[in-house]
């Protein structure tokens, strides 16, 4: 006869199991449209740093092509962080990837782009998560760890 801790065990391993593939590609897609969000109102996640003015020189450009120069949002003509796109990579992981030009997100969220200015456009700790995505995340996780989903 198997032990309590046994029963407990076979019945949530398979459950931990399923959390990546009901739950990982769901979470990105918050994060990815509340990143999206974000970076057209020109600022990051809760407080990390997001410079959001633009250069003289680049207000300029920004101009003759007609876009808005208020506030840093990331979008050119190509809006390239609009193409995002999330897919499960394995049964344990997720990631949300730029169809092109994911190096320039990078550089901006590092602060490493041409200006030295950070713009972060993905939480920089944990604390950074705000509230609501974190409760959604956990009502996701409990619905899997309960066998509700």
């Amino acid at each position: 006869m198997k032990t309590m801790d046994q029963q407990f065990a076979d019945i949530l391993r398979p459950r931990l199991d399923r959390i990546n593939e009901r739950v990982g590609e769901p979470v990105a897609q918050l994060f990815s449209e509340r990143m999206k969000r974000n970076t057209e109102a020109g600022h990051g996640f809760s407080n990390d740093p997001y410079d959001s003015a633009y250069s003289d020189t680049h207000k300029k450009v920004r101009r003759k092509k007609g876009l808005q120069v208020g506030k840093v949002d990331l979008r050119m003509e190509r809006r390239r962080i609009e193409q995002t796109r999330t897919e499960s990579v394995g049964k344990d992981s997720t990631r949300i990837r730029f169809n092109e030009g994911g190096h320039i997100f990078k550089y901006h969220h590092t602060g490493t782009a041409r200006g030295g200015k950070t713009r972060s456009i993905w939480p920089k700790t944990p604390q950074s998560i705000p509230d609501d995505i974190r409760a959604s995340i956990t009502q996701k996780v409990q619905g899997v760890l309960s066998g509700q989903k």
